[in-house]
């Protein structure tokens, strides 16, 4: 990790839509609280009056869109153009920051060629549906325990790690050059980091649980969270490739490959169910 000459101007960035108080208290608050200094902004696409009365008790920045395409993305993006920022953190309403998020991260984007920097995505309502018994790495057991402690740092070795929505950090000026967050498909993410990719910026998967939230809580929501990650890497896989398109580099491509062409298991599952 190089040395920064200088603190950039960071901006945290909540984006909210119908998430309530006893949610956003903790999320609020935790970011406000962070170092070095910067500013904290609720990005809230549900335009609720509570909302904007907590931000500003809490000490953040509120703002709101006057329309709401393309959902987070479209929140993001708006946000970009109003706001004073040389790296965002995103942090969706759920999850809350541990108080070193920001000073264990920020370093990394003293090499000017950093557009991203990942930390995992880890959970504090153990008793979700997706958690199940045991001990893994000393921590509560969830699913996606295996992707986020193993496979990711895996994929930082070739520079193939993507940015996964929350608990993240992103050079603006990297953002603005793939023209924002990607609106093309529901899984901004990852697509935006394909964009990134393609034009040489690098990313980074920092292994430490720098902030926890609510994993889904049933299996209805454990099954539309599910079905939203699939629909969108079959768009992903539809509009921009990352096994065809220009700019990548073999490594790269079969990182990308390897999360995607994942979501085919299923056919492979049935055909052991069928069995």
């Amino acid at each position: 990790r190089r040395q920064l000459a200088r603190i950039p101007k960071i901006a945290v960035l909540i984006p909210t839509y119908n998430e309530g108080s006893e949610i956003l208290i903790p999320t609020i608050s935790a970011a406000v609280g962070l170092e070095p200094a910067h500013e904290t902004w609720v990005l809230d696409d549900g335009e609720r009056d509570e909302v904007r009365e907590l931000a500003t008790e809490l000490g953040a920045r509120y703002l709101a869109r006057p329309t709401h395409e393309h959902a987070k993305a479209g929140n993001l993006n708006h946000a970009l153009k109003r706001i004073d920022a040389e790296i965002v953190a995103v942090l969706d309403a759920d999850h809350v920051a541990s108080r070193d998020f920001l000073t264990a991260t920020i370093g990394y984007f003293g090499d000017s060629r950093v557009a991203l920097v990942q930390t995992p995505q880890d959970f504090y309502n153990v008793a979700s549906f997706e958690h199940g018994g045991g001990d893994a790495m000393g921590e509560p057991f969830h699913e996606q325990t295996l992707f986020y402690r193993l496979i990711q740092p895996g994929k930082n070795r070739w520079n193939a790690a993507f940015w996964c929505g929350t608990n993240a950090l992103v050079r603006v000026e990297a953002l603005r050059e793939v023209g924002g967050a990607a609106t093309d498909t529901i899984t901004e993410d990852i697509h935006t980091t394909i964009r990134l990719h393609r034009r040489g910026w690098k990313t980074v998967y920092h292994n430490e649980v720098l902030a926890r939230g609510l994993a889904a809580d049933d299996a209805a929501q454990y099954q539309l969270q599910r079905n939203r990650w699939g629909t969108g890497a079959m768009q992903v896989l539809r509009i921009e490739n990352p096994l065809w398109v220009p700019g990548l580099r073999l490594a790269q491509r079969l990182g990308y490959a390897a999360t995607l062409l994942g979501w085919f298991d299923s056919w492979r599952t049935l055909g052991l169910l069928v069995l």
